[in-house]
């Protein structure tokens, strides 16, 4: 391989180098990454040489003869590690990586990530499947969570230091680069018991069912919990709609029921008195009566505003909740919430009125985007980290498969156990008069958020996953010797962040939060951790420890 030449113009390409690195950071994960191709560094120095693309990343050093390349050293002095893209190259030799660029901790390069040629920031689409069918092509690629995370089987794969660190970096590698292939886990997986039907149990025969069924079988099932054929109210969203609303009325109308289906917008702006007044004026102006179900079809939007027209309209009707969003199907479809926000604040709005059935169909979540299902999986780390350690245990082993959603099997693990933790704890309180408060772990700074920020620019799971960081410092704070403050983080920088936080305006956000509905007598109340799987409510909280709470969040 040629090298880069060096003389006079030096500073010039490394100033230039400089500055397109400072110009591309992105917060991944809570740290800087960087992209930029090889072919751009040539272009810099003009001078032609033969250079395998990189991707810069916040890693341990990747790749072959790579790093021999001062460009590439440069890079990795610039702005962290090197994962070499080598699509049409020959798999490269960790016997040559690790005498040319020792990593930074001490140990040894023992893994090979390949990915396209051309850098992922040129095209991420060409990456995925030059990555895919390398790794159908080799049949000694493994992914082992307990002793490697080596995609080639290198013997002394642990002299990185733990395994748990070892297999942190490959996660960061494989999320930042994109690859939804994930190697094969050949290690033993982690268990953990589920169901095919969550219950929430609740007194005077109000108790329901969450129901893991094709949403093909809900016309038994609502014949199952007792409600009559004859009218029925679809409600839906744009994009639910699109995919769920026809066959749902067909299925309905074969049934012999006559659907009335309404359409509403996508995104939270929907969850508003106007929203929910032309829902009120199409299903009067329609004809009901109180026998007639309302069917909430869509994620927590269309679940919180169909289910609070069903609470009010007659005095209240039927609602059946078949949630098609990540969040949905383990929080927002159960537990009787309903409600819409306000321009003082998000929910402030709302009644407590149960389902008489969840139908939790886990196949409409193939269709949802990947921000979506990441968002979503806000909730899940949520429900693991204040009631449920071992279920946070599974999601830690299988982080990137549970990340990506693209392994059914843990996923359909995932759901009930998560959702069977809103369900327990919704058992106990109801109308949250005590524990079920804790299910607001991470969401007094996330309405905050939402509601300075505007309805829409962070997903609400993006919003709590930013919230529950800088609860997670106040836990720690108050608990050092028992919150595991360190473990937890690394699992929530796992959600990714479309927007920056650190832009909002904190003092606008403190302020915000004087209007969360959980605040009494004016005081602010946080959940906060006294250990992993076990939460409690207070009201003594500093500024001071807020604002630092909220640098924690926003800026590590």
């Amino acid at each position: 391989m040629t090298g880069i030449e060096h003389g006079s113009n030096d500073a010039p390409w490394r100033e230039e180098i400089d500055r397109r690195v400072e110009g591309r950071k992105r917060r991944f994960r809570g740290r800087d990454h960087v992209m930029i191709t090889a072919r751009e560094i040539t272009e810099v120095k003009h001078h032609r040489t033969h250079l395998t693309p990189v991707v810069a990343v916040d890693v341990i050093a990747q790749g072959g003869v790579v790093p021999l390349d001062d460009p590439n050293v440069h890079l990795r002095n610039a702005c962290g590690y090197l994962v070499a893209c080598c699509g049409n190259s020959p798999f490269l030799s960790v016997d040559r990586v690790n005498p040319a660029f020792p990593p930074h901790n001490g140990g040894k390069v023992h893994r090979i990530v390949t990915v396209a040629r051309g850098g992922i920031d040129r095209d991420a689409a060409r990456a995925q499947s030059a990555t895919r069918q390398l790794v159908r092509e080799r049949k000694n690629i493994t992914y082992n969570h307990r002793t490697s995370v080596a995609a080639e089987r290198i013997e002394g794969s642990r002299t990185i230091g733990e395994s748990h660190r070892a297999r942190r970096c490959f996660e960061t590698e494989i999320l930042a680069a994109g690859s939804l292939c994930i190697m094969n886990e050949q290690s033993p997986q982690t268990m953990i018991g589920t169901s095919s039907t969550v219950t929430v149990p609740l007194d005077a025969d109000r108790s329901y069912a969450v129901r893991y069924e094709s949403l093909r079988d809900l016309p038994e099932i609502l014949d199952d919990v007792g409600l009559r054929t004859g009218k029925c109210v679809v409600v839906t969203d744009e994009n639910v709609g699109a995919q769920y609303r026809s066959p749902v009325r067909t299925t309905l109308t074969s049934a012999g029921w006559t659907p009335h289906v309404i359409t509403v917008p996508a995104g939270e702006a929907t969850k508003s008195a106007a929203h929910l007044q032309n829902l009120y004026d199409d299903i009067l102006g329609w004809g009901i009566d109180r026998d007639t179900p309302v069917i909430a079809l869509g994620g927590g939007v269309v679940g919180d505003l169909a289910g609070f027209a069903a609470a009010t309209l007659l005095r209240g009707v039927p609602v059946v909740q078949c949630p098609t969003s990540l969040i949905a199907h383990v929080d927002s479809a159960l537990g009787g919430k309903t409600g819409i926000n306000h321009e003082t604040g998000k929910n402030l709005i709302g009644a407590f009125h149960q389902p008489r059935v969840v139908v939790a169909d886990m196949d409409t979540l193939g269709t949802l985007p990947q921000r979506e299902w990441t968002s979503g999986m806000a909730e899940v780390i949520k429900h693991a980290v204040i009631a449920d350690g071992e279920l946070f245990s599974f999601l830690e082993e299988h982080l990137v498969d549970l990340m990506t959603g693209r392994n059914r099997e843990r996923v359909h693990q995932m759901i009930p156990r998560a959702a069977a933790v809103k369900a327990n704890i919704v058992a106990e309180d109801e109308t949250e008069s005590g524990r079920r408060a804790i299910l607001n772990f991470g969401h007094t700074f996330a309405h905050a958020i939402e509601s300075v920020a505007g309805y829409g620019m962070f997903t609400h799971g993006e919003a709590v996953a930013i919230g529950m960081r800088a609860a997670l410092y106040l836990s720690a704070r108050e608990h050092p010797d028992t919150v595991p403050r360190d473990r937890i983080d690394y699992v929530l920088r796992a959600i990714p962040l479309k927007h920056e936080p650190a832009d909002l305006d904190w003092p606008a956000v403190r302020r915000a939060m004087q209007s969360d509905k959980k605040n009494k007598a004016g005081t602010v109340r946080f959940v906060l951790l006294d250990r992993l799987g076990d939460a409690y409510v207070t009201g003594d909280v500093s500024d001071a420890a807020l604002e630092q709470a909220w640098q924690f969040a926003t800026t590590t």
